[in-house]
């Protein structure tokens, strides 16, 4: 039992001494773009327009409806995807201006040391917005906690970014 705690604190500290560092995505990506961090892990940023299920003639409405998703992943330096956020909006947009409607957000961690710690999600004017917090575990212990902020934006033509 005591070789086993003693393996277990070993663990933990070298967890806590190594240099990690994460991006956080608080400025506003490009519409695919990464983030390198330190030589461990970076952030991609991908945007992709959503089809219309059944697309009306253009003049027929003066609101139209956009919808888009912005994928978050984190890689690791050697290429492994550690997790990755989806952030989907729906947007009516007049030609003047956007108003996001719907949002919400989806999560997956192909790598086990990493879970959802928490998360939320909001609309703010023509903005999808989701905060999640990932949480890093080794053995089922955290060692930490990263918080990434989500965006999708429409403009008012219906470019999505």
């Amino acid at each position: 039992m005591k070789k086993l705690v003693s393996i277990l604190l070993v663990l933990i500290l070298l967890a806590l001494s190594s240099k990690r560092s994460f991006a956080g995505d608080n400025a506003a990506f490009p519409e695919s773009s990464a983030n390198q961090c330190a030589g461990f892990s970076y952030i991609t940023r991908t945007i992709e327009e959503l089809p219309v299920l059944y697309p009306a003639p253009y003049f027929l409405y003066e609101i139209r409806v956009k919808t888009g998703t912005a994928t978050y992943s984190s890689t690791s330096g050697n290429g492994t995807v550690l997790w990755t956020a989806s952030l989907t909006g729906t947007f009516h947009y007049d030609g003047y201006s956007a108003t996001c409607v719907a949002a919400s957000c989806s999560e997956s961690f192909p790598d086990s040391h990493y879970s959802l710690a928490n998360k939320t999600v909001s609309m703010s004017g023509n903005s999808a917005i989701a905060s999640i917090t990932i949480a890093y575990k080794i053995l089922g212990i955290t060692i930490y906690t990263e918080t990434h902020t989500l965006t999708l934006s429409c403009d008012g033509f219906g470019n999505l970014s």
